[in-house]
């Protein structure tokens, strides 16, 4: 199914199904805070994976 997210070597996935790696990249860009108050920061992860 997300085998595409393997690519990169990363074989851990969140429960949204994006990689640490990833979602350590996109708070790094500043795409969601790293510590979210209310909303978790994989509220819009569709933007790494297809639905």
């Amino acid at each position: 199914m997300n085998r595409v997210l393997a690519v990169n070597g990363e074989t851990h996935r969140h429960r949204s199904g994006i990689t640490r790696k990833q979602l350590n990249e996109a708070i790094d860009q500043g795409l969601f805070p790293s510590t979210p108050a209310r909303s978790p920061p994989f509220f819009h992860a569709r933007r790494f994976h297809r639905p």
